[in-house]
């Protein structure tokens, strides 16, 4: 097991009022509500769309070592880069890196780098996690072109049991397969008036190298600091202010490309480099939604995100730095037009945000660092919807919901290294709907449209792209090493796409048990995008390279590119069942997309592939045990005729318990891929870890 790294000091100071920390006091039987498919809360069953909603019980029977770790069961969410957590990056309906908008707490993390990893975020300090899958450039911009995944931290209400005004939240424990321990503590509480209230949490992951499925280790390092900071005071009736931080920093051993399974050594992408990753953000917010104002429920947050990956060659002592600011408000407001049978409401809101982007390398002799220019880019947005639930629409038995919506963005990008200046404006629309005309059943469609504009990165790339040995100069001893350079392409349009949905649902209760819930909920999904951006590499060396004196010489050129049209399709299926007693989770999804033009294979695709999520449930032993199953398909569907992948299935075993004796004290226990199976989930030869057992042990303490 791994070293420990937890002295659960507060286990021997007594009995103290403890909440419901497993949670199976039945109050999971509601259907989940979700927030950022249509930015103001709905039921997430009868939004016309799908979005996973995950809680804070759901997150705590995952025991997240990362992100990734939440979303393995999600249908069209895939995350590639390997198994280490520094690489790995999100990809929702075949759309990865910028066409993915990651939220936290509101506040977009705009971190995108060609080899790292787009989360800087620990799973222990999070309380919800949402992934819209679809396109949402109505309600986001720019970067929500394939979803939205987005996640929230705690606030005092969330930690808190009714009756409390403060307690305190101690976890630990660890997994195997990288040899991990972890400890976190969390201190909350509020005034007995409750106009007061804060949270603040310290934690500590520590991780070495990790075992793959066929045995091989990967070599990997991580240091994981991680602090939480948020309070929250009532100005008047339904006026609040909050204000809140969320800090992370990782030092890491591990080669510069943290992707795939690279062991390191030697120099450039192989290279062994001291990693410093440190992520902070900042946000401050106002809500006010005073009693008998129909017109007003406002929120409005200012935030600063600021993510800095700083690295440092062991072998040579070069140092590189890619920083990346983001600042940025949202305002919003939701007004009741029509109260009744039939509400009506007007959503309107305006958002204004600013990636900034600073690129460092010790080993050039301007200090800038290839690949990575910098810029800055600046994005204005304004936008509508309409919400209407309209009871017996036209005289039509049931409810139907409309959600039609319109937005206006404009942007602005510009760089040190070119004159030029990349600006363009959008409009972008969406109506969507869903119709029940009986209480069981759910039909609905959406037609949307949606944008991303060009990244810093993939306008203004300058520099050297990679060096490799000479054709002919190459041999001798020392070799002789040219390059292919990057070229700057600030005449990139912004890449559209529109997506017509469609598709419906079941849903029941007292199906089997009193006040059981049964869900299911399907879609076919089509998406034609236009000027997708792709980078072209054309490596090839010049003439001169083989004719006498063999110089100049280069490797070619890389550049950024719109590509003309291209086709995304696919299917998605939740099913939910949950009772006093057992719950049933599943999920299915596939996804193909092709470039029009040339017919071959286009986007991140992934297998055919479910899941299939069992539990059971002793609420008077307070203990659940629980199964889950994934099974996907063989995959030859890539770009990349050298990426086949064979079908794989592998099963998880889990379980949690608040012994009798000590009501304030949780196990949680989960072992993943229990066949210590070798399988491949993202791109070929690329092994996902072997067989892990994760403990973790949670006491927690308030009155």
């Amino acid at each position: 097991m791994p070293r420990p790294v937890l002295a659960l000091a507060l286990l021997a100071t007594g009995p103290a009022l403890a909440a419901d920390a497993l949670d199976l006091s039945g109050e999971e039987l509601s259907p989940p509500i979700t927030v950022y498919a249509t930015r103001s809360p709905r039921e997430a069953f009868a939004v016309p769309g799908m979005v996973t909603v995950l809680d804070r019980r759901a997150i705590d029977l995952t025991q997240p070592s990362a992100v990734s770790d939440l979303f393995r069961a999600v249908p069209s969410v895939q995350f590639n880069g390997g198994p280490r957590r520094t690489g790995q990056v999100p990809a929702v309906r075949g759309f990865g890196r910028d066409n993915v908008l990651i939220l936290l707490d509101g506040a977009r993390q705009s971190f995108v780098s060609g080899h790292d990893g787009r989360f800087f975020l620990d799973p222990e300090l999070l309380v919800r996690a949402e992934a819209v899958r679809g396109p949402a450039s109505i309600l986001y911009g720019s970067g929500a072109v394939g979803g939205v995944l987005a996640f929230e931290t705690a606030d005092a209400d969330d930690l808190l049991a009714d009756g409390e005004t403060a307690g305190v939240r101690v976890r630990g424990g660890g997994q195997t397969v990288n040899d991990e321990g972890l400890g976190v503590a969390t201190l909350f509480g509020r005034s007995r008036s409750g106009a007061v209230s804060g949270v603040a949490s310290f934690g500590l992951r520590r991780s070495g190298d990790i075992r793959l499925g066929d045995g091989r280790t990967l070599t990997s390092s991580d240091r994981i600091e991680t602090g939480l900071a948020t309070g929250r005071a009532r100005l008047a009736q339904g006026v609040f202010a909050e204000a809140g931080w969320t800090g992370f920093a990782n030092r890491a051993r591990e080669p510069n490309n943290g992707q795939g399974l690279t062991q390191g050594g030697g120099t450039g992408p192989n290279a062994d480099v001291d990693k410093r990753i440190r992520s902070g953000t900042m946000r401050a917010g106002l809500e006010a939604a005073p009693a008998g104002r129909a017109w007003l429920d406002a929120e409005v947050t200012l935030y600063r995100t600021a993510s800095e990956v700083d690295e440092r060659e062991f072998a040579t002592g070069r140092t590189t730095l890619r920083d990346i600011t983001t600042l940025g408000v949202s305002a919003r407001n939701r007004a009741r037009l029509v109260d009744g049978r039939s509400p009506v409401a007007l959503l309107a809101g305006i958002d204004w945000w600013r990636d900034r982007q600073v690129g460092t390398d010790s080993g050039t002799s301007t200090g800038r660092r290839d690949g990575v220019p910098n810029g800055r880019s600046d994005f204005l947005g304004a936008y509508l919807q309409l919400e209407a639930d309209l009871d017996r629409p036209l005289g039509l038995p049931g409810t139907l919901t409309l959600l039609p919506g319109l937005r206006y963005d404009r942007f602005e990008s510009r760089a040190e290294v070119d004159a030029r200046r990349n600006e363009d404006e959008a409009v972008s629309a969406r109506i969507a709907g869903a119709w029940r005309p009986v209480r069981p059943l759910l039909l609905f469609a959406t037609w949307s449209e949606a944008f991303r504009a060009p990244s810093i990165n993939e306008l203004y790339l300058e520099g050297i792209h990679f060096p490799v040995p000479h054709p002919i100069l190459g041999r001798q001893r020392p070799p002789v090493f040219v390059t292919n350079r990057f070229v700057p392409n600030p005449n990139l349009v912004p890449e559209t796409s529109r997506t017509i949905e469609a598709g419906g649902g079941l849903q029941f209760t007292d199906v089997a048990r009193p006040g059981d819930r049964l869900e299911l909920k399907a879609a076919w999904w089509r998406t034609r995008a236009r000027n997708l951006i792709d980078l072209f590499v054309d490596f090839r060396f010049d003439a001169t390279c083989f004719r006498p004196p063999f110089v100049p010489c280069s490797a070619g050129t890389t550049e950024s590119r719109n590509v003309a049209t291209a086709r995304l399709n696919g299917v998605e299926v939740d099913l939910a069942w949950v009772a006093d007693r057992f719950e049933v989770a599943g999920a299915f999804s596939h996804a193909s997309g092709r470039d029009e033009a040339t017919g071959s294979p286009l986007g991140i695709l992934t297998p055919d592939r479910g899941t299939l999520d069992v539990r059971w449930k002793w609420p008077e032993r307070r203990l659940l045990i629980g199964a889950r199953l994934e099974a996907a398909a063989r995959f030859d569907r890539g770009r990349d005729p050298n990426d086949i992948r064979p079908a794989y299935g592998t099963l998880d075993l889990y379980a949690a318990i608040e012994p009798a004796f000590a009501s304030w004290l949780r196990l949680d226990v989960r072992a993943d891929n229990v066949t210590d199976k070798a399988f491949v989930r993202t791109f070929a030869g690329v092994i996902e870890p072997g067989r892990n057992v994760r403990v973790t042990l949670t006491t927690r303490f308030g009155g």
